[in-house]
């Protein structure tokens, strides 16, 4: 995993535990069994990352956006999309979370200059 990517999910949870959970038990309850409240304070104090499984886990659970733990944290605008995405049918979510995967393979495209 890459630094990036690692700080990007490390401030995500941090988000995640402090505005919409207000916790990390609340953030753990909401995961299930995901993720303890343990390997949560691990991930916030840097002693831990988050994997692709894991991120991947926490959004379908979450009903977030697939990457979404990969990006840079998206703040109050992003939750009220996040609200929006997670009144969708699992189709229109479906059909949402391909339309990002190519948004965002696009932007990689012409960042590397690729096309």
């Amino acid at each position: 995993m890459g630094l990036n990517l690692k700080i990007a999910r490390r401030k995500n949870i941090d988000w995640l535990i402090k505005v919409p959970y207000g916790t990390q038990t609340a953030l753990e309850k909401a995961l299930g069994s995901e993720l303890t409240q343990r390997i949560l304070s691990d991930i916030q104090h840097d002693k831990r990352g988050v994997s692709s499984s894991e991120a991947r886990n926490i959004e379908r659970i979450l009903v977030i956006p697939i990457g979404w733990m990969d990006r840079a944290n998206w703040g109050v605008e992003g939750w009220t999309l996040i609200k929006q995405y997670r009144e969708l049918g699992e189709e229109e979510r479906a059909v949402a979370d391909r339309l990002c995967a190519f948004v965002l393979e696009r932007l990689s495209s012409v960042a590397l200059n690729i096309d």
